[in-house]
């Protein structure tokens, strides 16, 4: 796949030797409105780049900025932007495996660009753990564990689970956890006119 919006780096520190790098404003998109806007960091192996295997130990994407926005029915910028690549690829693509995924303090900020006005919704303070991830074959790493949560007025609402990311697994295990939120911070987003029935239901 191919990113056609602009892409630009303000600085990128790399150590083959220690195996550590960081990238420091990395941007997708126009600089004044940017779809992505985020400083990441990470730990990997070098000896595993000579076997062609791109082992990752530890990335932490900080304070990750993502601005989602509908533009039609079934438009989506983040997905206007990815499109397949041209060219066929030969099978030499490294394999890659990331034992743990970080997000420090991020934020989503969505736009319905259908709806008149436009409906907006941001959600702050979100942070996410996550891994092992592969592109490996499902026998050759674990299921992959994760953490998400955000934060809603003075509570928070945290999802956690189990899946194997890559290889499509039938089923994800999830457990929600809602912590001091009051039901009238919730603004519920249901284009296409949709309701929701919380008629009998139960959040323990």
């Amino acid at each position: 796949t191919v990113i056609t919006a602009p892409v630009s780096i303000a600085d990128v520190d790399l150590n083959l030797f220690t195996g550590r790098a960081h990238v420091e404003k990395f941007v997708i998109g126009d600089t004044k409105r940017p779809i992505l806007n985020v400083a990441f960091s990470l730990r990997f192996s070098p000896t595993a780049l000579l076997t062609g295997l791109i082992n990752v130990e530890r990335l932490i994407l900080h304070n990750p900025a993502l601005a989602v926005e509908r533009i039609g029915p079934d438009r989506y910028n983040v997905l206007e932007i990815v499109k397949p690549s041209s060219t066929e690829t030969d099978g030499g693509t490294p394999s890659l495996s990331i034992n743990q995924i970080e997000i420090q303090d991020g934020k989503i900020v969505f736009v319905d660009r259908t709806q008149d006005p436009d409906y907006k919704l941001t959600l702050g303070s979100v942070n996410l753990t996550a891994g092992p991830i592969a592109t490996l074959p499902e026998d050759a790493v674990p299921a992959t564990g994760f953490k998400a949560g955000f934060k809603i007025g003075h509570g928070s609402v945290t999802v956690s689970g189990t899946s194997h990311v890559f290889q499509n697994s039938p089923s994800v295990e999830l457990k929600a956890e809602i912590s001091e939120v009051e039901i009238e911070a919730f603004h519920v987003y249901l284009p296409y006119g949709g309701r929701l029935n919380s008629r009998n239901s139960l959040v323990n």
